[in-house]
């Protein structure tokens, strides 16, 4: 059983609803406050009673994303192979994939999706009898074609299961001496059968002591002129709600319950923990409360000012206004509400008040997320942050633009980031932007923020052009408004030199990244973390440009500092280990880089442990020094263990995974296993074109792999085509004098050669050693296997 459930009444296991009627999949609609919810979950554990194998609840209230990350939830706690640990979406995918062959007895109920249609996708298929999906929605029913789908329209009690409703719920709460027939039935028609307002009903007739009569009089007199438009239920929910309010407000004693209940009706229903109501700006709300009324500040001590929130907590759970968990310590969703209910609680506030209200509920979510120190903290509370400020922008959005556009706006991105999920981080912050650009312009300091975190997140999907897109637009935007030298300007600058190392454009990667760093050691000063983040993408840029030596001195340089600084288990520390082996293959050093990458993956795994994608990469790493090397069995063996092992962890389609099974080919191919290594190639291109745009850089590197393949197999048409596409996208992506390009020209001449075309062969690499000559440092490996062709070719060979 995974997800979070609801509290639900036993009586609803009686509505008169077929089983035959919801198999395989129903879609329950209905009216707010009529029940779904509970119905859902008297349905779900009336089957987990009758042994149910699986039984999974995702509350869908706020976003599909929810969906998402219960799916990735289920499939790492069931270990089902091939469930990446890091990528949720391919985790639910993989969930998805594995529920449809399943010989087990499972329920996915999907609670509260505001639009069928959008989640069509995440609705799971299956063989076999059995109730297997509940969407509970209200909006319309099915989206359209869906194998066993159909639609149940829940509506509210019978006059008969109405009376019964309240006999036992009067009975549960000891005050069956209450209970009359007559009176319930009068009541149920009174509140039109909607359960919620039945729910609230005997609540307040089991805490005031009333009989129902006297409840119906004093429900009379609750003005809701105002609902006239709404239908009979709502406006009976809504009075309901409003007397409970008005009965809360007069037995409180600790002055607390009715602020609490107003603040709460801004977080999602589905649930909030207990501590966001601990958070320092609640405390000063709640404290300030106590010294109205001409009385001094009282100074209240933590102890006694959490008493006096958990007495209030009670008296609203009392009289059915929230719901809190026993175990509330622990519990992400330890303190629920109910979305009918809170949207009266929200008009019952007054109009002075609610735009304070909305400031607070946004102050207490984003020192939430401060305490939660994303990306570091739980993993099952930032789902719930989310949700939660999801819904308090969605209810409070412009007046959390004015004056200042609140923190609280940004933290839906950083945390889905933080939980990688990246192409919803790149949705969110394409609408974050959008809205804060229409609303405070282009330029202001807010949307500045804006545009930079979204090319992150474009960043971390793989959308490095995109990203190098924003951030070329942002730079003269950030000067404009806050001066070349202004630290803003200068994180941007070294960001858009971060962007240009990402997309290999060496050139203007060095230019930017060195003024970058000069900047940030003004200000920050050189061991601050960003000017040494630049400082290692500056050394490392220099490879890009042709000195790979040159980098390593600077990269060595780096490393030197941070050892003697004590900071070696440090992941920087370890990722600059990584690119040192690299470098030292690029320069022609593969000797020194089989120690150094035997020493990288020895101390990623002491320090990050053996199945982590830093040491899986390590692995990577070590074998492309090896291959090079001429050590091809260990080259085979820790290409192996790094494929493998990135797969499962952040699955097959990330860049990383894919980046290892590129080098698994590779040694499979220097091993003899061309076969093998030409399938995988091709595996890759195809994989590689349906998941970048096109041009992308790492398919012409997949056209160039596949090409040395069919050279190989003596199909060197093919091998030619790919490689002069490679060397023509390469040359308009980053120019004509990159040593990638130049390498991929050296493979075109030697396809030449193998093919017997000695004078065209002769010609390009006479060339090619001219723009080598030109454009690499003296020394290059790569020049002297353009002389050693030369030669060969003179030779006649």
């Amino acid at each position: 059983m995974i997800g979070t459930f609801p509290d639900f009444a036993p009586s609803l296991v009686t509505r008169d609803v077929a089983w035959e009627e919801t198999d395989r999949c129903v879609v329950v609609t209905g009216p707010a406050g009529v029940g779904k919810t509970q119905f859902a979950a008297s349905l779900a554990a009336g089957l987990w009673d009758d042994g149910l194998d699986l039984l999974v609840w995702a509350n869908a209230s706020v976003s599909a994303v929810q969906i998402v990350e219960t799916y990735a939830e289920v499939a790492l706690e069931l270990a089902i192979p091939g469930a990446p640990l890091h990528d949720p979406r391919a985790a639910a995918e993989v969930f998805l994939r594995w529920l449809a062959v399943t010989g087990r007895r499972w329920l996915v109920v999907l609670d509260g999706v505001d639009d069928v249609a959008e989640i069509a996708r995440w609705l799971p298929q299956g063989k076999g009898p059995g109730i297997r999906v509940v969407v509970t929605t209200r909006g319309d029913g099915p989206p359209g074609p869906y194998e066993g789908l159909r639609s149940l329209r829940l509506e509210p009690f019978s006059p008969a299961d109405a009376v019964a409703y309240v006999h036992e719920r009067l009975t549960e709460e000891e005050r069956g001496d209450l209970y009359d027939e007559r009176e319930a039935a009068v009541l149920a028609e009174r509140l039109h059968g909607f359960p919620a307002a039945l729910a609230l009903a005997v609540a307040y007739v089991a805490q005031q002591g009333c009989a129902i009569p006297a409840y119906l009089e004093r429900l009379r007199g609750v003005d809701t002129a105002h609902l006239a438009a709404c239908e009979a239920g709502e406006r009976a929910v809504a009075a309901a709600v409003l007397l409970a309010l008005r009965a809360v407000e007069e037995a409180d004693r600790t002055r607390f319950a009715l602020p609490l209940v107003r603040l709460m009706a801004h977080f999602d229903p589905q649930g909030h923990p207990l501590y966001l109501l601990s958070t320092g700006a609640v405390r000063a709300h709640l404290c300030a409360l106590l010294g109205r009324g001409g009385r001094s500040l009282l100074r209240v001590s933590r102890s006694r000012e959490a008493r006096l929130v958990v007495r209030a907590l009670n008296l609203l759970r009392a009289y059915g206004l929230v719901a809190v968990d026993p175990d509330e310590g622990q519990v992400a969703r330890a303190v629920r509400t109910c979305g009918p209910v809170n949207a009266v609680v929200r008009a019952d506030v007054p109009r002075e008040e609610a735009e304070g209200l909305v400031r607070l509920a946004a102050d207490a979510l984003h020192q939430w997320a401060v305490e939660l120190e994303l990306p570091d903290s739980d993993v099952c509370f930032r789902p719930v942050l989310r949700a939660n400020a999801r819904v308090l922008v969605e209810l409070g959005g412009p007046l959390l633009l004015s004056p200042d556009p609140h923190p609280v706006l940004a933290v839906t991105g950083e945390s889905l980031l933080a939980d990688c999920l990246h192409e919803e981080a790149v949705a969110h912050g394409e609408e974050h932007l959008r809205l804060l650009t229409a609303a405070l312009g282009r330029r202001h300091p807010a949307t500045l923020d804006a545009r930079a975190d979204l090319a992150a997140a474009y960043g971390c999907d793989g959308r490095e052009r995109e990203a190098l897109d924003v951030l070329i637009e942002l730079l003269p935007d950030r000067e404009a408004v806050h001066g070349a030298d202004a630290p803003e300007t200068t994180e941007t600058r070294a960001r858009l030199g971060h962007a240009y190392f990402g997309v290999e454009r060496g050139a203007e990667a060095v230019r930017h990244l060195r003024d970058a760093v000069d900047r940030l050691t003004v200000l920050f000063g050189a061991d601050d973390e960003r000017t040494w983040a630049a400082h290692h993408s500056l050394a490392v840029a220099h490879a890009y440009i042709g000195r790979p030596r040159e980098a390593i001195r600077l990269c060595s340089e780096l490393l030197a500092g941070r050892l003697s600084a004590g900071d070696a288990d440090d992941p920087a520390v370890l990722a600059l280990r990584h690119d040192l082996v690299l470098l030292h293959v690029e320069a022609g050093l593969a000797g020194q880089g089989v120690r150094l990458g035997e020493l990288t993956v020895a101390e990623c795994t002491r320090v990050l442990g053996p199945d982590d994608p830093g040491t899986l990469s390590a692995l990577t790493v070590a074998a492309v020094a090896h291959r090079v090397a001429g050590n091809v069995r260990q080259a085979l063996r820790h290409a192996e263990r790094g494929a493998q092992g990135l797969e499962r962890c952040l699955g097959a389609d990330r860049r990383l995974s894919l980046d290892a099974l590129s080098e698994l080919a590779h040694a499979l191919h220097a091993g003899g296993q061309e076969r093998r290594a030409l399938e995988m190639r091709e595996h890759l291109l195809g994989r590689r074109e349906h998941l970048e745009g096109p041009g992308h850089l790492r398919i012409l590197g997949a056209c160039h792999e596949l090409a040395l393949s069919y050279a190989a197999a003596g199909r060197r048409e093919e091998a030619l085509r790919l490689l002069e596409r490679a060397v023509a996208g390469r040359t308009d992506a980053v120019g004509p004098d990159d040593p990638e390009t130049l390498r991929y020209r050296h493979e075109v001449a030697a396809v030449h050669r193998a093919w017997g075309r000695t004078d065209g062969a002769r010609l390009l690499a006479t060339r090619l050693l001219a723009d080598q000559e030109r454009a690499l440092e003296p020394g290059h490996p790569d020049t002297g296997r353009t002389r050693k062709l030369l030669e060969g070719l003179g030779s006649g060979a």
